[in-house]
């Protein structure tokens, strides 16, 4: 079993505090809210030649200082270590961790995004951004949206979640509706 480590410190001296477990695999895909009190990871590593479905494990700290999971939300994300490999996935959270994005590919998992779903145009080159968001403990998606290949590394999720820059271009989210250009 793999898991994330979740250490605090006091003073100069750092102890262990928390152990969360991710499945069978490393998780190296990871977002923190600024305050420390979310954590979302990806539930091991998904490489190219893998067809398992991965999800996104968010964890949360709760006023006793202890962790716990919060939600398994399904997404398509790969990181691919070869250089010739295509675009890792990456994952963002706003400050107060109640919007997550994820860059994802299509193909891993199909349940995850299909051109129906997809907010602001069709799915282009498999690649896509989902945006999460959370009301009390419940995640849900909001939108997808795709910009292909060549804008997967060029992407940002503003502080706040409401907005997200994608492929050269701006959305932004008003009484929970994300807007497209």
């Amino acid at each position: 079993m793999a898991g994330v480590v979740i250490y605090a410190r006091n003073g100069a001296t750092w102890s262990q505090q928390a152990l969360l477990e991710t499945g069978d695999r490393s998780a190296d895909i990871m977002a923190l809210a600024r305050d420390g009190k979310t954590l979302v990871v990806n539930e091991g590593a998904q490489y190219r030649s893998e067809s398992v479905p991965s999800f996104a494990m968010v964890f949360t700290q709760q006023s006793n200082g202890t962790w716990s999971q919060q939600a398994r939300i399904p997404v398509s994300l790969r990181h691919d270590p070869y250089p010739w490999g295509g675009r890792p996935g990456s994952m963002q959270l706003s400050d107060d961790g109640n919007t997550l994005a994820v860059l994802a590919q299509n193909g891993v998992d199909e349940r995850a995004v299909h051109a129906a779903d997809l907010s602001c145009g069709p799915l282009k080159d498999g690649y896509y951004t989902a945006l999460f968001t959370r009301n009390g403990t419940a995640w849900q998606r909001q939108a997808a949206i795709s910009r292909g290949y060549d804008s997967a590394s060029m992407w940002a999720l503003a502080r706040d979640g409401n907005a997200l820059l994608y492929g050269n271009e701006m959305f932004t989210r008003s009484n929970g509706a994300w807007a497209c250009p």
